[in-house]
């Protein structure tokens, strides 16, 4: 990350690295554990907690120092303010782990805006000075989470980019609960969502993805839709959008070569798709990004 404070341990147990930028509203962590043994990490922050992480990559257990277990797998989060916040938890041999942390000031919580009382309700909560779970026991993530924690993780010091995460977060928190998936159907959802990723020109079958995934086709439409946010099928028109979005404002091609180069072959196809999602036209978007510059 840009303007990161970079951490790397190795020891006989295996190799932690860690980036972490700091601004006046929030800190960021990205970690990345890779242990050669069974190990338990013992946690202590020296100030008091309120933010959420987000498990990227595998899953953990954490305990905190009442005995309460936290079970958050890949793609699950947690939001929570604890005055004294101390942790422990479990990492196995052989796995390679992905964590993103992010905490945050009152005061920057409270300029965020959402539709809801939620955010209110936790907001008036914090007054009381007590541990206090926005999220219980976790929340899924979805992709445009991720893909806000993404960009962040670019531009770390961006303060719109930060208010995004949050806003995201907070939308995700806010959905009803879901069932519980186990391990092995998430990791196979990730592992579709790569597949999908990794081509945006291709046209994507329920059939061929599920295969690659090894996965139920009703498993994977019911899955995916869980853990993203969107069925297989709208995802891949929601990743060729910010490509599309991505080009428009980085690059000078004209709108024929965006369309062609994101998957929607014709500039028309992505004159209607950009409209119908983001209200505005592609070209007066990128006018009006180019404005910002």
């Amino acid at each position: 990350m840009s303007g990161s404070q970079p951490f790397t341990a190795q020891e006989s147990f295996g190799t932690f690295f860690y980036q972490k930028v700091e601004t006046k509203s929030y800190k960021i962590w990205q970690s990345i554990f890779h242990p050669t043994d069974n190990i338990t990490v013992y946690a202590v922050c020296d100030e008091p907690w309120l933010g959420f992480r987000l498990l990227l990559k595998q899953h953990i257990h954490h305990f905190t120092e009442e005995g309460d277990e936290l079970y958050l797998k890949q793609g699950q989060f947690n939001f929570a303010y604890d005055p004294k916040p101390i942790t422990t938890y479990k990492l196995l041999r052989g796995k390679q782990y992905e964590v993103f942390d992010m905490c945050v000031t009152v005061s920057f919580l409270k300029k965020i805006k959402v539709e809801g009382r939620l955010l209110e309700d936790f907001i008036h909560q914090l007054n009381m000075g007590d541990t206090l779970l926005a999220v219980h026991p976790f929340a899924w993530g979805n992709v445009e989470l991720l893909d806000a924690i993404a960009y962040l993780c670019r531009y770390p010091k961006d303060i719109s980019a930060a208010q995004k995460v949050l806003e995201k977060v907070i939308v995700a928190w806010s959905k009803p609960p879901l069932t519980d998936l186990s391990e092995e159907i998430i990791e196979k959802l990730f592992k579709a969502r790569d597949f999908i990723k990794s081509d945006l020109l291709r046209h994507i079958h329920i059939r061929e993805v599920a295969k690659y995934a090894a996965l139920n086709e009703q498993y994977l439409k019911t899955g995916f839709r869980q853990v993203f946010g969107y069925g297989p099928y709208r995802y891949l028109q929601y990743e060729r959008l910010e490509a599309a979005k991505l080009l428009l404002k980085e690059s000078r091609y004209p709108l024929k070569e965006v369309a062609s180069r994101t998957g929607f072959g014709f500039d028309t196809s992505l004159n209607h798709a950009f409209k119908k999602k983001f209200n505005i036209t592609p070209s007066r978007w990128r006018r009006l990004i180019q404005k910002q510059k």
